[in-house]
């Protein structure tokens, strides 16, 4: 089981929403001195979509001063103002805060407003109840909660601490991790609702998928019609080039990472899930670190002579996406040796999918992007051009019915 670093909190921020109250609460890790907030993932380290909140909007500092003391601080960095405690900050200049400040993005309760609280806090156990265990997963437990408020049932993640001394900016990816997650949105990724901590465990409020995952459906039928893989494959891509579009790579994409695209035989949107262990937030468009599983990891990742500190980009995803494909269509994996591709019995677009796909120079392999525009991918799709005319007819007989309607007044 891989080491699981996770830094102690000088404090966490907790989310409201208007008139709707409560929304989560952020862990504040003394591995990070400051914490950016504003309405995009990308430049920030707590990414919030809403209205009354810029791309960037204000900045919070923490120091420890020479007798141990916590000392907060706010910057406001938007053009649309920041309040702490009803009084709005000079933009661009440095104002100190304490626990229990409440900081606003906008006056009379229309936007977000946050309250800091010390690292001491700890709402899980006030806020949602176990209901039984789901899983087990390579960094922790995961768990069926219900959150108390509402009777929502939720998936919950938990991650024991490890019994580190404080530790660098270097161990606080996983934490990192998750506040950009926190900011995404989009049908085809699992949502992640919120994070806790307390003394000695991480919580990571997830959504609940309900229906089992992609690789359960291939053990079930051995293999997926080609109807189905290609739904399944434009749900997944979709769910990629969202991530990839935010300078995110995932990096074990497989069947087991994936929920099943069947609900009683109706088909459902495909969701990525267990996203803070396998998703990775880049701040280039390289990486350098090794994470996945081997069965699916591209060569350039992890292949025999492969220098650990060799850099990668997002066409490992392709690769995984190849294999995953693969084993849909096949039920099995698409190589019976290192070197030599197992080639299925289908028609040339699909083959042709493939084996670009599963090409060892990530240079000559498809994108995300390109999987997308594949003809094989776009079987029994509406092209561009149909799409054109169809919303030209719509168009025109909208008109002619408003000039009917006008004709008989």
């Amino acid at each position: 089981m891989p080491e699981t670093y996770l830094p102690e909190l000088w404090g966490i921020m907790a989310i409201y929403v208007g008139d709707r109250g409560w929304l989560r609460n952020m862990p504040l890790a003394v591995d990070m001195d400051s914490y950016r907030v504003g309405a995009t993932p990308i430049g920030n380290d707590i990414p919030i979509k809403g209205i009354h909140l810029n791309p960037r909007h204000f900045v919070l500092f923490h120091a420890t001063d020479m007798n141990g003391v916590s000392k907060y601080h706010i910057t406001d960095v938007s053009t649309s103002g920041t309040w702490v405690n009803g009084v709005r900050c000079a933009r661009g200049r440095k104002l100190a805060i304490y626990p229990g400040a409440k900081i606003a993005t906008a006056l009379d309760n229309k936007g977000y407003y946050f309250e800091l609280r010390d690292g001491s806090f700890d709402a899980f156990s006030l806020e949602y109840t176990f209901s039984g265990r789901i899983g087990q997963g390579s960094f922790g437990s995961v768990y069926k909660a219900e959150r108390l408020a509402t009777g929502k049932s939720y998936a919950v993640k938990v991650l024991r601490k490890l019994p580190f001394p404080p530790i660098n900016r270097r161990n606080a990816p996983i934490l990192k991790e998750v506040f950009i997650l926190q900011g995404l949105g989009h049908k085809n990724v699992v949502n992640l609702h919120a994070v806790y901590e307390s003394q000695k465990d991480i919580f990571i409020v997830m959504e609940l998928m309900r229906y089992g995952d992609l690789d359960g459906l291939i053990r079930k039928r051995n293999s997926l019609d080609e109807t189905t893989s290609r739904l399944s494959l434009r749900e997944i891509t979709s769910g990629l080039e969202y991530l990839h579009s935010c300078n995110i790579i995932h990096r074990d994409v497989k069947p087991q990472s994936l929920t099943s695209p069947l609900e009683v035989d109706r088909f459902r949107h495909i969701k990525g899930g267990d996203r803070q262990i396998v998703f990775e937030g880049c701040s280039s468009v390289l990486c350098q670190t090794i994470c996945g599983t081997p069965m699916y990891m591209a060569p350039e990742i992890y292949a025999p002579g492969a220098k650990v500190d060799h850099s990668y980009d997002f066409k490992v995803d392709s690769w995984s996406l190849g294999v995953t494909l693969f084993r849909m269509l096949c039920g099995r994996y698409p190589f019976r040796t290192e070197d030599e591709p197992v080639a299925p019995d289908y028609e040339d677009k699909l083959c042709g999918l493939l084996r670009k796909l599963l090409v060892h120079d990530s240079k000559q392999r498809l994108s995300i992007a390109e999987v997308e525009q594949h003809p094989w991918t776009n079987v029994g799709r509406p092209s561009t051009t149909q799409k054109e005319k169809s919303a030209a007819s719509t168009s025109i007989r909208l008109q002619r019915m408003n000039l009917a309607h006008d004709a008989s007044h």
